[in-house]
């Protein structure tokens, strides 16, 4: 089995739906990448680039939302 398990302790001085991101591996928000983030409470993003048939590149998105409520500012929150 594959898979990647992430356990974090943030302290957040801001509210709401910020983009601060917890993990941001790849290339940017359109360009290959895997982003956990803020956004939204807590939101996982897979972006993927894939060829067209005219060869350009076309970006594929993968949304999750996690959790309806965000974190709470300048308290200690495990995720």
């Amino acid at each position: 089995s594959h898979g990647l398990t992430v356990a974090a302790w943030v302290y957040r001085s801001t509210s709401g739906n910020a983009k601060d991101r917890l993990i941001d591996f790849g290339n940017g928000d359109t360009s290959n990448s895997v982003i956990v983030s803020f956004e939204n409470s807590l939101t996982y993003r897979v972006v993927r680039n894939s060829p067209t048939t005219e060869g350009s590149a076309s970006a594929k998105e993968e949304w999750l939302q996690i959790g309806g409520v965000g974190l709470p500012p300048n308290v200690w929150t495990h995720v």
